[in-house]
C-alpha cells in the first residue's frame, strides 16, 4: 500500500515538472494594446495630541514622554504626545492606458512560415 502511495506521488511530481519545463505558450496574433490601472493614496494632516495613560507608550508616533508617580512608587502614569492623522481621506484614480508599447515585428528567427495552419497551438 505504501509503495502505491510513493509511486503516485512520483507520478504527480513528474507530471508537474513536465508542465513547468514546457514553459509559457506563445500566441501569435495577440497584441495587448490597453492596460487598466488603479491607484489610491491616503492623504491627511498629522497632528500631535497630548495624551495621558497608565500604560507606557511605544512606537515611532510618540514624543515627549514623562513619567508621573502618584504617591505609591508602584503607581504611575505617563503623559506624552501621540501623532494622530486628522482630516484623512483617500484619493483614487483609475483608467486605461492605450498603446503602452508600440507594435513591433518579430525578428526573422521568430517568424513562422506563411503556410496555412503553421504555428497554431494544438
Amino acid at each position: 500500500m505504501a509503495v502505491l502511495a510513493v509511486l503516485a506521488c512520483i507520478a504527480v511530481v513528474a507530471a508537474g515538472a513536465a508542465l513547468l519545463v514546457r514553459g509559457p505558450v506563445r500566441r501569435d496574433g495577440v497584441a495587448e494594446d490597453a492596460f487598466w490601472w488603479d491607484k489610491g493614496v491616503r492623504v491627511g494632516t498629522p497632528e500631535w495630541v497630548a495624551t495621558r495613560s497608565w500604560q507606557e507608550p511605544s512606537g515611532d508616533d510618540v514624543r515627549h514622554v514623562e513619567v508621573h508617580h502618584v504617591g505609591d512608587p508602584g503607581r504611575r502614569y505617563y503623559t506624552y504626545e501621540r501623532r494622530v492623522w486628522r482630516r484623512a481621506r483617500t484619493v483614487r484614480a483609475s483608467g486605461t492606458v492605450i498603446d503602452v508599447t508600440p507594435q513591433r515585428e518579430s525578428p526573422p528567427a521568430e517568424r513562422r512560415a506563411e503556410a496555412p495552419g503553421a504555428g497554431r497551438e494544438r
